[in-house]
């Protein structure tokens, strides 16, 4: 649901540049800046259905993995981050803000 508000805001931006400008091919640049984003927040929720869903002789192994990611703030917030589509990994640019926790 993130990804598809911010495709509209994000259209939206395009389609006023486009008017004002009174150029079309500013419209491919929506396709390509918002593409990659939501394939992978599409990738991520596949990966995650897939350790949700190991095979049972597995699933204790995962469960005590989950349990100690699960302790980093820093996990915790970048995987937030990749499912709300506001961080690609390997992209710090895309991080639009970073969360103080106090000492």
């Amino acid at each position: 649901m993130n990804t598809g508000i911010q495709d509209g805001m994000a259209l939206a931006g395009f389609l006023v540049t486009a008017l004002h400008s009174r150029d079309s091919k500013v419209l491919d640049q929506y396709t390509a800046t918002r593409r990659p984003i939501a394939e992978g927040v599409i990738s991520l929720a596949d990966r995650l259905t897939r350790v949700a869903t190991v095979r049972r002789s597995l699933t204790q192994l995962r469960n005590i993995l989950i349990r100690l990611l699960s302790r980093s703030l820093r996990f915790r917030t970048k995987l937030a981050l990749r499912l709300a589509g506001l961080a690609a990994e390997g992209d710090p640019r895309r991080v639009p803000f970073r969360r103080r926790v106090p000492p």
